[in-house]
């Protein structure tokens, strides 16, 4: 339903949330990224109204999914203005993810910016750098240097400069 009322299936899915349904991770998430297909403004502050975190995180998760791959532009901006926490994490995870390999520098910022979960930052730097260092590996390693990181973090990520 919601890929093709997108009103209907948020209308749903209130109800849903209104009446205490608790197993709705999943539609929650499917509901945002149809909804954010639609109307991506609408949709991400649809997803932010929910003060509950399990219902906040999957909306988000869904809106920030189908927003990164329609306009990654406008999809960075609404994720700079997330308050830091998981949502946000997420939202990034999301990013990094999908603009890995068309634009590694811009991945590799938003994987820095992950807080309050160092093993996903370091995942998504790792993850940032392998797309990076096949085709511009000394930008790579400039950005590493320049960046706060533990020792063991930095040489992680050097080293898989030094394996391409």
């Amino acid at each position: 339903m919601a890929s093709r009322d997108q009103e209907l299936a948020v209308k749903y899915l209130n109800e849903a949330i209104e009446g205490g349904d608790a197993h709705l991770g999943a539609p929650i998430s499917d509901i945002g990224h149809a909804y954010a297909l639609h109307d991506p403004a609408a949709a991400s502050e649809w997803a932010m109204a929910f003060s509950d975190w399990w219902i906040r995180e999957p909306a988000v998760a869904g809106v920030s999914s189908a927003w990164r791959a329609s306009d990654p532009v406008a999809a960075s901006e609404w994720i700079a203005t997330l308050p830091q926490g998981d949502s946000r994490n997420n939202a990034i995870y999301n990013l990094v993810q999908n603009m890995r390999n068309a634009d590694p520098s811009s991945a590799f910022v938003w994987a820095s910016d992950v807080t309050g979960n160092d093993d996903e930052r370091l995942y998504l730097l790792k993850v940032a750098t392998n797309a990076w260092a096949s085709f511009a590996p000394e930008e790579a390693r400039a950005a590493i240097d320049n960046l706060s990181l533990a020792t063991s973090e930095r040489d992680s990520l050097l080293a898989r400069l030094d394996r391409r």
